[in-house]
């Protein structure tokens, strides 16, 4: 079974593959995909080019279940990060890559609330201005460890600060783990029910 999970955004996304087979799970891949070189209002290359690397995590068509798990756009105004414009670009963005998806691999993504997703990991403001993406970096810095998967990490001059794509990939990770823990419990449901199919892990 496939889990990905996406943080998406115009400009960069960050995607987290996991893998559970033969009861064990693992990340198999983790990263972003700039789409800078796109124009800003060129948002179905940006979309296909999202498209293209989800169709390279396949293959969808093996009778087992896959899963894409989607982070939610802004819902509302959050002062000096978004505005009126960006989310409704956000949300047709998403709007147009779900449906995307959905056309090329018959699967529904899940959009995820991602601060529903970081308080399932106690991820969370340390201060006052506190950057939340910058927590959401240090769990998933500790916690992919886990799974046997390393990142090279690449920083800012000062050397502490993680450059922005890493801060998309983390918040992919942690869209992904989330997906993945409500699978694992819907999965476990369905044994004891014995409606799993089987093959599939």
């Amino acid at each position: 079974m496939i889990i990905v999970g996406l943080d998406v955004s115009t400009t960069c996304t960050g995607y987290t593959i996991f893998l559970i087979r033969d009861g064990k799970t693992s990340v198999v891949d983790a990263g972003y995909i700039r789409l800078n070189k796109y124009d800003s209002s060129d948002l179905y290359g940006k979309a296909n080019a999202i498209l293209e690397q989800v169709l390279d995590f396949g293959p969808y068509d093996n009778g087992c279940m896959q899963h894409i798990f989607i982070a939610e756009p802004l819902k509302r105004f959050a002062r000096g990060m978004s505005s009126a414009k960006t989310i409704n670009l956000l949300w047709r963005f998403n709007g147009m890559l779900c449906m995307a998806i959905h056309e090329r691999t018959g699967i529904k993504p899940t959009l995820i609330d991602e601060s529903k997703a970081r308080r399932q990991f106690d991820i969370k403001k340390q201060f006052k201005g506190d950057n939340i993406k910058l927590r959401a970096y240090e769990f998933t810095k500790c916690d992919i460890k886990n799974y046997d998967y390393n990142i090279e990490w690449e920083f800012k001059k000062d050397g502490l600060a993680p450059k922005p794509h890493f801060l998309d990939l983390s918040d992919s990770y942690v869209i992904a783990k989330y997906g993945l823990g409500e699978l694992i419990n819907e999965i476990s449901e369905n044994r004891a029910l014995n409606t799993l199919p089987g093959g599939c892990i």
